[in-house]
């Protein structure tokens, strides 16, 4: 479904079907606590604000997300509801912590990908049953669940009602539930402590996911103190190449035209926005576009830094034309099977899965340190599925991610100049 990106020093092919085999962050030199046994059901609950996995780790480090996620649905409450919305979902771990969940009395909500349906999702179907309007159920939509059937549900957002003592968790995550993703992917999560407001509006989401047909408006925003969120499916009536062409329907886009390069006082450095994207898919078409636009505010002075793993050629050379520093996190590049599984298929096996860009200076006219991340990736399929983006405005968020990138970005095992396939696996 990916297609094929073209990227070697000349024309080098990759297969992003491949790319995102076993497709659902980390610090590859810094220590990460391990994670700890919650004491009771009563007194524990995730905590809130970013947290990332290392690939390169140890098990704990490796499985740092999942751990927090497991957690969360071990010691949710009696009577409470848990609701995923995931890509895939095939650990073992997370797949029994569900059943063990709905045998005390939880109610367990699961909406997944038709098309990447386990062997651990149908052992969830034969516990909690497929029936959606019963309180437990797992279902897989066959396309967008919003949308179209050609795309997928590509959200990955976990949500409880009361874990410990606290109420309205969620969790999102750019990392997948797959059994690959810990040790062969860097991903970020955050957890948010949702207020009612917020709360009503992912519940409205979940239920037009759960119903599996199109829904309107197309786009669904909310927005409230440093935390805002968009959810979107493919805009009705158009192709992927008439959004493209346009000059407006591409969020990220819109996104990129508000940052200004001069910045602030108190913001950027020596009076420039700083400007990170860390990208896991950007290629073609619209990935192009986006490009075009971080080269223009190259050119009008903002400081800009870019890490990319499935990223195609004429996008690295657009950014580096300009003198754009750029990076790679993709590794270990053979054989392996392809998003379907059906296939063996040439890509990286060991790669970085963030999905997210940083600003510190102006944007909208304001100083900002912001964060916006989720599961969109800048490549055409994006605008085909479910997708969410959250921005998070906070200093403490964007210094945790400016940490994660720089020291990612000096690591010798985290990324490596462009357009080469290292054979070499620092991963797992």
């Amino acid at each position: 479904m990916w297609g094929n990106v073209l990227r070697s020093r000349k024309t080098r092919k990759i297969s992003i079907a491949s790319a995102v085999a076993g497709c659902v962050a980390a610090l590859v030199v810094a220590t990460m606590s391990v994670v700890s046994t919650p004491a009771t059901a009563a007194t524990w609950s995730p905590p809130a604000g970013p947290f990332f996995n290392n690939p390169t780790g140890d098990a704990a480090q490796r499985n740092f997300i999942v751990h927090r996620i497991n957690n969360s649905v071990r010691y949710a409450a009696k009577g409470s509801y848990i609701r995923f919305v995931t890509y895939n979902l095939d650990r073992a771990d997370t797949v029994d912590q569900l059943i063990a969940a709905h045998k005390r009395g939880v109610h367990v909500q699961i909406l997944v990908n038709r098309k990447m349906w386990s062997s651990g999702e149908r052992k969830l179907a034969a516990r909690l049953g497929t029936t959606r309007s019963r309180p437990s159920f797992i279902y897989g939509c066959a396309g967008a669940c919003r949308g179209y059937d050609k795309g997928n549900l590509h959200i990955k957002i976990h949500s409880f009602t009361q874990v410990g003592t606290k109420r309205n968790v969620l969790i999102n995550s750019s990392g997948n539930l797959g059994g690959g993703a810990a040790g062969s992917q860097w991903n970020d999560a955050q957890t948010i402590y949702a207020n009612d407001s917020l709360w009503k509006t992912w519940l409205r989401m979940f239920n037009e996911l759960k119903a599996d047909r199109k829904a309107s408006p197309r786009y669904v925003s909310w927005t409230g103190g440093g935390t805002s969120v968009g959810f979107q499916r493919q805009l009705p009536g158009t192709t992927s190449d008439e959004i493209y062409a346009r000059s407006s329907g591409d969020r990220v886009i819109d996104r990129l035209r508000l940052i200004g390069c001069r910045a602030p006082s108190g913001y950027g450095t020596k009076g420039k926005t700083i400007l990170r994207i860390h990208m896991y898919a950007w290629y073609s078409r619209r990935g192009e576009r986006i490009a075009d636009e971080v080269v223009r505010l190259k050119k009008r002075g903002c400081v800009v830094r870019v890490i990319g793993s499935v990223t195609s050629d004429v996008v690295y050379r657009k950014l580096k034309a300009v003198g754009i520093p750029v990076r790679d996190a993709a590794w270990d590049w053979g054989q392996k099977k392809s998003t379907s599984g059906d296939n063996i298929v040439y890509g990286s096996r060991c790669y970085s899965h963030y999905k997210w860009m940083s600003v510190n200076g102006r944007f909208a006219d304001k100083g900002t340190f912001s964060v916006w991340t989720g599961s969109e990736n800048w490549s055409p399929p994006s605008f085909s599925n479910d997708e969410v983006t959250f921005r998070f405005t906070s200093k403490s968020y964007y210094q945790s991610y400016t940490s994660r990138f720089n020291k990612m970005w000096d690591s010798p095992r985290a990324t490596h100049r462009v357009y080469i396939e290292p054979k070499s696996r620092p991963c797992a």
